[in-house]
């Protein structure tokens, strides 16, 4: 059976979430549908991915489906971004959402490396908003969501 691409699903009327990589569904932009054991980390990344923030990350694709590519390189065919999702996948044999980018030079795909990783550790979390936002999502879902931040610093006591 042939493997169809998710341009050749979209292209035949499969809407976004209705394309799946591994049984989860796929709603973020991406250029194709890969293994993930057939992707290359970035040699050097310098951000490690501890197995507690593999297993979190796990629960919220599995919750959310994909939201997010795993950035690959056109010219080093290396990811430049996602290696966290990477390697969350990989331990599951997982196939996921790649895009596709291109980079004029090394430097340029570090850069971007670089700067995806420190970013995120930039932000700044507002505790009482964060608080808002998950009592409203334990109202919307009928549940309770502080069990999956709990070891996370920015809960509010």
């Amino acid at each position: 059976m042939k493997k169809t691409s998710s341009h050749e699903k979209r292209k035949s009327g499969g809407a976004p979430g209705q394309i799946q990589a591994s049984g989860l569904p796929v709603f973020c932009t991406h250029s194709k549908i890969v293994p993930a054991s057939e992707l290359k980390p970035y040699p050097g990344n310098p951000n490690k991915h501890p197995a507690k923030q593999l297993d979190r990350y796990e629960k919220v694709v599995t919750g959310n489906g994909w939201r997010r590519s795993i950035v690959v390189s056109a010219r080093s065919g290396f990811i430049t971004k996602g290696h966290g999702a990477y390697q969350m996948a990989l331990r599951r044999q997982w196939d996921v959402p790649i895009e596709i980018q291109t980079y004029s030079s090394e430097a340029e795909e570090k850069r971007d490396l670089a700067a995806d990783n420190k970013l995120a550790e930039l932000a700044e979390t507002d505790s009482e908003l964060l608080a808002k936002l998950l009592a409203g999502l334990e109202a919307m879902q009928g549940k309770p969501v502080k069990a999956f931040f709990r070891d996370f610093t920015i809960w509010p006591k």
